[in-house]
């Protein structure tokens, strides 16, 4: 890819299982242009995977539930370059999104894997920059259901978003977007809930309308989308919906037992008109 020289970035290579895979192998090929240029309109469908705002064939990559994947950024491909992965003044969050292949990224079908907002005075783009090959390393959750997945890789520059893009489309935070196609492999059975992509943000969500140059406000930012899937979070919605489920079965259980005691309550004797009271025993064969 020739430099260019927005010091914007793109997804590059995928490392997995010692492998790396570039552009058409697993990720999807660039489109036409400058394929570093970002998104600008939170609405738009390049939200999804980057322009042109749909996956492109791409080969499948295998990879392994529970392993880890190292996700490479660049710019530039000379190194010596100050800026080569991303440059500094893009400082924002980075999230890394899964979502079933069959779907074509269409739906409420994405669960987010990874996410770096700001900590310890570093923010997610100091990740990559900090990494003397532009990568991040993240692990794919044991628990899903195996198949094909689109991973998406999302980088959001904040160094404009101190104003509304809605009211100044000149301005506003940038989203560097890339998807890649992996087939995943184990023993899960966990479909994790998905959300739309585009859909999950607003222009003025507060981790989209930020002053980045306020320092007193980044130890508060706040990652923007859905909140990160994790493990233990599906297995307490799965125990939730368990538990709600036997809940409901114990309570209609209780429900015919109360109404048979009743019933037995209400014909236990029965007038048959001659003075005397005799147990109907038909009525219990009926409960």
């Amino acid at each position: 890819m020739a430099a260019v020289a927005n010091a914007h970035t793109i997804l590059r290579t995928l490392t997995i299982d010692g492998t790396e895979n570039a552009v058409g192998q697993c990720i999807n090929p660039y489109p036409p242009g400058d394929p570093t240029d970002p998104v600008k309109d939170p609405s738009s469908s390049d939200m999804t995977c980057g322009i042109p705002g749909k996956s492109i064939d791409a080969e499948l990559c295998p990879v392994e539930a529970g392993s880890e994947m190292r996700l490479q950024f660049r710019n530039y491909d000379d190194e010596s370059k100050e800026d080569w992965i991303i440059s500094s003044s893009h400082k924002g969050p980075i999230m890394v999104y899964l979502a079933p292949l069959e779907s074509a990224g269409k739906g409420d079908v994405w669960f987010k894997i990874f996410e770096y907002g700001y900590s310890n005075g570093k923010w997610g783009i100091d990740l990559i920059r900090s990494d003397k090959e532009g990568k991040l390393t993240i692990t794919i959750p044991a628990d899903i259901k195996p198949g094909d997945y689109l991973l998406r890789s999302e980088i959001i520059g904040l160094h404009e978003a101190y104003k509304d893009y809605a009211k100044d489309n000149k301005n506003g935070a940038q989203y560097f977007i890339n998807c890649a196609h992996i087939t995943i492999s184990g023993s899960g059975t966990l479909e994790p809930k998905g959300y739309p992509i585009p859909g999950i943000y607003k222009t003025t969500d507060p981790g989209i309308l930020f002053d980045l140059y306020d320092g007193n406000k980044n130890p508060s930012y706040t990652i923007p989308g859905p909140k990160l899937y994790s493990e233990d979070s599906s297995k307490a919605v799965v125990a939730k919906a368990i538990s709600k489920t036997v809940s409901s079965a114990v309570s209609s259980a209780a429900t015919s037992v109360t109404a048979v005691k009743v019933n037995e309550a209400d014909i236990s004797s029965v007038d048959t008109g001659s003075g005397k009271k005799e147990t109907d025993c038909a009525e219990y064969h009926n409960h």
